[in-house]
């Protein structure tokens, strides 16, 4: 803080806000006690040596590689925050009630953000599985039904757990994990009331790992357990916001103590109108038109590179067509490498079955890739529901599920499967979770118990 010396350090004057443009920790170790942890965009613009004075300036911080900081960077600069998502897991019971996600819905609705609500009783850990067959930022418009895109996305979600655990109603056993977390159409700002989402954003196997490998562009989440009465009101967050509050001042207390909710990304973020838009040609030595390319590209039968440079694009719908022309006419020229390029494409405009030929067209790297995994099982409660009815169809892609259970929530996935197995044999789908048992700890040992307790009921 030795450059302000010469300022008056308070909010209002020079300099409000910090962005920490750099790869260090999201807290801060104050003592030898596992609670003795702050956040480090907390403690940074306040004033006093020990950082617990006065704030004078909010702080945010940019973290991964070079592309990811670009990425939000620039995500705050240039987008408009124009749709909402809230999903509130909490209960009509004090404390919890005073987060309530209709609430908040509403106040984001003042500002004229279109909003998607999950409130009770559309609010359990079932509802949240169904609903994540879809990607996130997609709104249906009730006048033309048709689905509407927006810019970017405040996303408001009140949940309980731990880094790598989110447990919504309904969840046992920490159900709610990382690869449950939704895909995102549109760039997303989050606050999430909930327990050690930010101690380690740079892991994919924690919530705010995979939530920001997601696309969320600012966030605000604990390090560390900081108690419910640490986060502003979820309804409160929303209208602040909806007044075009900045986002790190919004998701802060005002005149708080220093402790240990930290905020990710640029905390100048506001919801508002556009800037005013100037049309003009950027001329970037060495830069491609991919639009051009890919056309080349097809015409020379390169359709690798074609579904490349269309997925590149944000051409979801071409990489689509292109894709199912060729399962059906030419699929040896779907290689392993189109197939992992047109994977999210396909998802993300609900061509599951697709997504499943695809799939299976995939090298043994990509089939272990995190990412095509995830993208398998948040479409697997369409494609086995849809397989009920086909029996040849079930097991097809039951022997593709099982093959592709994720390391780290190998439990639950081997679960929600025997779930849909047991309606044909108990014993092929308890089979299913005693495969993991070598694998497994003790402690993890009782957890399969109860999970396959729940199977044979």
């Amino acid at each position: 803080q030795s450059f302000m010396t010469e300022l008056q350090r308070h909010i209002g004057d020079d300099i409000d806000a910090i962005t920490l443009a750099m790869n260090t920790g999201t807290m801060i170790k104050t003592g030898p006690g596992p609670r003795d942890r702050l956040a480090t965009t907390d403690r940074i613009g306040r004033l006093e040596a020990g950082g617990t004075g006065q704030r004078w300036a909010w702080a945010g911080q940019i973290i991964g590689n070079e592309a990811a900081g670009v990425y939000q960077a620039m995500c705050a600069l240039f987008l408009t925050i124009d749709q909402g998502f809230v999903w509130d897991g909490y209960n009509e019971q004090q404390p919890w009630a005073t987060y309530d996600g209709t609430l908040a819905a509403q106040n984001l609705e003042l500002a004229g953000i279109k909003v998607e609500l999950h409130d009770q009783p559309r609010y359990t850990m079932n509802d949240w599985k169904l609903r994540m067959v879809r990607p996130v930022g997609l709104i249906d418009d009730d006048e033309t039904t048709k689905a509407e895109h927006g810019t970017a996305l405040v996303f408001l979600m009140n949940s309980k757990g731990a880094s790598n655990v989110f447990d919504l109603p309904g969840a046992v056993d920490g159900q709610g994990k990382p690869g449950h977390l939704p895909m995102l159409e549109i760039p997303a700002a989050l606050h999430i009331v909930h327990s050690f989402s930010l101690q380690r954003p740079l892991n994919r196997d924690t919530v705010g790992g995979r939530l920001i490998e997601r696309g969320v562009y600012v966030y605000a989440g604990s390090v560390d357990e900081p108690y419910l009465s640490a986060f502003v009101p979820t309804p409160d967050i929303a209208l602040r916001l909806a007044g075009s509050l900045p986002f790190g001042a919004a998701v802060r207390f005002d005149n708080s103590n220093v402790w240990k909710v930290a905020v990710l990304g640029d905390p100048l973020v506001t919801v508002g109108p556009a800037g005013r838009r100037v049309q003009g040609e950027i001329k970037v030595d060495g830069s491609v038109d991919l639009d051009m390319r890919s056309k080349e590209r097809l015409k020379d039968g390169d359709y690798e590179g074609a579904i490349q440079d269309l997925a590149m694009l944000g051409s979801d719908q071409a990489v689509a067509r292109l894709t199912i022309a060729l399962l059906q006419d030419n699929p040896e020229s779907l290689t392993p490498s189109a197939a992992l390029s047109a994977i999210p494409s396909l998802f993300r405009v609900g061509e599951y079955t697709k997504l499943v030929d695809a799939f299976e067209r995939l090298d043994a790297t990509g089939r272990e890739d995190g990412l095509m995994q995830d993208l398998l099982w948040l479409c697997s409660p369409y494609l086995l529901a849809r397989a009920a009815a086909d029996p040849d169809e079930g097991r097809r892609i039951a022997a593709l599920l099982r093959s592709n259970i994720r390391t780290n929530q190998s439990m639950q996935d081997a679960e929600d499967l025997a779930m849909f197995l047991r309606k044909e044999s108990i014993e092929t789908a308890v089979g299913v979770l005693e495969s993991l048992r070598p694998t497994l700890t003790k402690n993890q040992e009782k957890l399969l118990d109860r999970a396959i307790a729940r199977v044979r009921r």
